[in-house]
């Protein structure tokens, strides 16, 4: 899972080069095709087996987007729930794996035991059997770790390739009878949730997206394990942000969506990840933690009860998280106002340390309590911070937070 191992692939391609591309390009530009990708929907080949015994989910292969002008075929679980069917369908999610990772069975299973209908695709050229045990696909498209990006052929590069697929995904679901058409979600883990930023400002057919720990502006992230991966010449560092980093597209998207990460992330920095979610035009809702593990596997970041709660909400309408204000930060502290459900606990997070320190061993984030009146939060901040939010922890258990304050 962890993104160490693409740095070789992200190397590459800084030092290929990007005169390919033909200059500068403005800001309207898209790698992707949308009005054509929304129309193929691929033909589906069974893999002959099913996740663990589980016959509601089976393995797939589709015809994905062209690498190198030869035809993919892209492995992907799909699970339908065993409850019966609403009068309108299930809600559906696409899943999106990170680095390391896989189209994962338990994954599925996470949502079909809770009413949807689910795809995760694989984006690393692998494919999986029934006890969740991967191998290569020879046909599978290019790896995340070993495959150059082609800038003189951006659709031949890894992020176009996995985006396309995605939309083939989101595709093949809307073209099921026993999904809801209205009520389709998404959400993808470390370099699955770089993509899930992308496709959600693409793919305006969405209702609802949920990133786990990455984000955009991701060559201003000078933090941790992706510190090297940006050292690009000044051409090449445009390209990269005038079409390939996720802030390029969120500012297209219009959806409620449910951000989630750790301050101690090793990957990527809550500042970037704030200042990508400030671009969606729709509703944001955060979950910034003092600590969280960064990991794929169910009990790490794809199992999280807060993202079924947030899922449940937009497709079933039900009771949601609790929803913090904007806040004000004034008089040297910070006022915030929650709703929804009721506040059990709050911690506000600082840190005395710009950007350029985060994650260096020297860096350490504070911890000081947060008190609560009724349904207002207020605290104090240190002369000294520099970033700072509010983790609240509600009656049931759910974490939400405020969002990320940089003062």
């Amino acid at each position: 899972m962890k993104k160490l191992v693409f740095l070789i692939a992200m190397i590459m391609l800084c030092s290929i080069g990007f005169a390919g591309c033909g200059g500068k390009t403005s800001e309207s530009d898209s790698l992707w095709d949308f009005e054509a990708l929304e129309k193929q929907t691929p033909e589906t080949e069974d893999a002959g087996y099913t996740y663990a015994g589980n016959e509601n989910i089976k393995g797939i292969y589709f015809e994905g987007a062209e690498y190198n002008g030869e035809a993919t075929k892209i492995f992907a679980f799909v699970g339908v729930p065993e409850t019966e069917k609403p009068t309108n369908g299930y809600p559906a999610m696409v899943l999106v794996h990170g680095g390391l990772g896989q189209a994962y069975g338990d994954w599925v299973k996470l949502w079909t035991d809770r009413g949807y209908v689910a795809i995760a695709l694989s984006v690393d050229a692998n494919m999986t059997d029934s006890a969740n045990k991967a191998s290569l696909n020879e046909r599978g498209g290019p790896r995340i770790s070993i495959t150059p990006a082609d800038m003189k052929n951006p659709a031949n590069s890894w992020e176009y390739i996995s985006v396309a697929n995605i939309i083939a995904c989101h595709n093949i679901l809307r073209s099921m009878d026993s999904v809801d058409k209205t009520n389709v979600g998404i959400t993808g883990i470390s370099w699955g949730s770089y993509l899930t930023c992308i496709t959600v400002g693409v793919d305006t057919r969405f209702k609802f997206g949920i990133p786990v720990y990455g984000a955009g502006y991701n060559h201003e992230d000078v933090t941790g394990e992706l510190a090297g991966v940006f050292q690009m010449d000044d051409e090449s560092l445009a390209i990269y942000r005038e079409r390939f980093d996720p802030s390029v597209y969120m500012k297209h998207c219009k959806i409620p969506m449910f951000w989630l990460a750790g301050a101690n992330d090793h990957a990527f920095s809550l500042a970037c990840n704030q200042k990508c979610a400030d671009l969606n035009q729709g509703r944001n809702t955060y979950s910034w933690r003092g600590k969280l593990t960064h990991g794929q596997q169910p009990g790490d970041g794809s199992g999280l009860h807060e993202i079924f709660v947030f899922a449940d909400e937009m497709t079933k309408s039900e009771k949601g998280l609790l929803r913090v204000s904007e806040g004000e930060v004034q008089s040297g502290g910070i006022s915030l106002r929650v709703e929804n459900v009721g506040a059990a606990k709050a911690d506000f997070y600082w840190s005395s340390y710009p950007l350029e320190y985060w994650h260096d061993a020297m860096n350490v984030w504070e911890r000081e309590s947060v008190a609560i009146d009724g349904d207002t939060l207020r605290t104090a901040v240190p002369q000294t911070a520099v970033f700072g939010f509010v983790e609240i922890t509600d009656e049931n258990g759910n974490i939400v937070s405020s969002r990320l304050f940089t003062f």
